[in-house]
């Protein structure tokens, strides 16, 4: 609980350093925000939650720097791990000519399987991809 609070902490400061209000939502499972790796990117976030009737919430945000970029996208990918591999289930994407983009997508699994969300995460300048970065989700079995 304190590690979910201190990323949404982490979360809400990066989005109001930014010029644009959005309402923050708890990514605390993976999270990361290493300025000095990136030139554009500020913070990008995954998690994936499956309820007990499988119905799987993926959550990805990307805060890239306001004065930098005109828009950011997301590719989250939900995988499934069958005897040993990953295997694509289903995939989305959002862009937003912004500086913030949050996802948030549900999808039933079926049960027996483990489950994460891979995404995929890019910053453009004048319509070109100027920084990608990638992350993993925690994985969650069912």
């Amino acid at each position: 609980m304190r590690k979910k609070f201190i990323c949404l902490f982490l979360v809400i400061c990066a989005l109001l350093i930014s010029s644009t209000s959005v309402l923050a939502s708890d990514l605390g499972a993976r999270r990361e925000d290493e300025r000095m790796r990136w030139s554009y990117i500020q913070v990008i976030a995954s998690d994936l939650s499956i309820t007990s009737s499988g119905k799987a919430t993926a959550s990805a945000q990307i805060s890239a720097n306001p004065t930098k970029v005109d828009e950011v996208s997301i590719r989250a990918t939900l995988q499934q791990n069958v005897n040993g591999s990953w295997r694509d289930v289903t995939s989305w994407d959002v862009s937003k000519s912004s500086n913030i983009v949050l996802l948030g997508k549900t999808y039933y699994v079926a049960s027996g399987y483990s489950y994460r969300v891979s995404c995929t995460f890019k910053a453009y300048v004048n319509g070109r991809v100027v920084e990608t970065a990638t992350l993993t989700s925690n994985t969650v079995k069912y």
